[in-house]
């Protein structure tokens, strides 16, 4: 792909170590939905080597991660997270809005449509809503809002104001 180089929205990154955070992300979240702690498994965010085979890798883990989150307990057990205990099923909400978010900076990148499917841009936001002032203190989602948009906004501009993109 020609486009590995291409700047993305998360400082410092290009569409290779978007892609590379993703896939090791989804390896991370794995591990914790079966029990991992957070802090042992942690270290992948910025251990994680990605290999030639991106996309077989992408596939991959998000097939592994979405059998983990559909074992038998899973969705109710309580995981260690960043932001501390929580239900399994708020793990797997988290991932599906970084994955979301990090879809649109893909987009951004590669010039492509920037457009999120709204049903699920309205699902995140849901729970986003609430902890929007405090994002950006967590350090895992970007700096946060940034005070500009009003809430009649739309709820795509909302939701990726919060997590510090700024469309």
């Amino acid at each position: 792909m020609d486009q590995w180089d291409l700047p993305t929205p998360c400082a410092g990154w290009d569409v290779a170590e978007l892609v590379r955070h993703v896939v090791a992300g989804n390896v991370m979240v794995t591990a914790i939905a079966r029990g991992a702690d957070h802090a042992a498994v942690v270290s992948l965010l910025d251990d994680y080597v990605l290999t030639t085979e991106a996309i077989d890798e992408f596939d991959r883990s998000s097939a592994s991660m979405l059998a983990a989150f559909g074992e038998p307990g899973t969705l109710d057990r309580t995981v260690t997270h960043a932001v501390g205990e929580i239900p399994g099923m708020q793990l797997a909400r988290f991932r599906t809005g970084d994955v979301l978010v990090h879809t649109w900076d893909l987009a951004r990148a590669a010039g492509m449509d920037e457009q999120l499917d709204p049903e699920v841009v309205a699902s995140i936001w849901n729970d986003v809503e609430p902890i929007a002032p405090t994002l950006g203190m967590v350090g895992s989602f970007g700096p946060g809002p940034s005070g500009a948009l009003g809430p009649d906004a739309p709820i795509q501009e909302l939701l990726l104001d919060a997590f510090g993109r700024r469309p």
